[in-house]
């Protein structure tokens, strides 16, 4: 399952919290039961700041960072997209 990708609308969201809550959403559960939390996979800080608006023309155009977290393959892109794939592999929920 793939979610399409977003763009973040509000001023105060982040490639991190879009991510958290686009794989919280998936997974049918609240972003603070994500385990193991976002901030052990990465530094969310440092992907934040990666794609923040620039001094200069306010968005980037270029960049991306791909990692896997839950199972997820998740992109981030230089315009602040973030995209989220199903690339379920270990970690994923099975129904019994």
């Amino acid at each position: 399952m793939e979610r399409a990708p977003t763009a973040r609308t509000a001023a105060i969201d982040t490639p991190c919290i879009e991510i958290v809550e686009q794989i919280a959403a998936l997974e049918d559960v609240d972003p603070t039961e994500l385990q193991p939390p976002l901030h052990d996979v990465i530094d969310p800080e440092a992907v934040n700041d990666l794609f923040s608006p620039t001094k200069r023309n306010g968005t980037r155009e270029s960049g991306r960072v791909r990692f896997d977290y839950l199972g997820y393959d998740v992109v981030v892109r230089g315009d602040g997209r973030v995209s989220v794939s199903s690339g379920r592999t270990q970690n994923s929920k099975t129904d019994e």
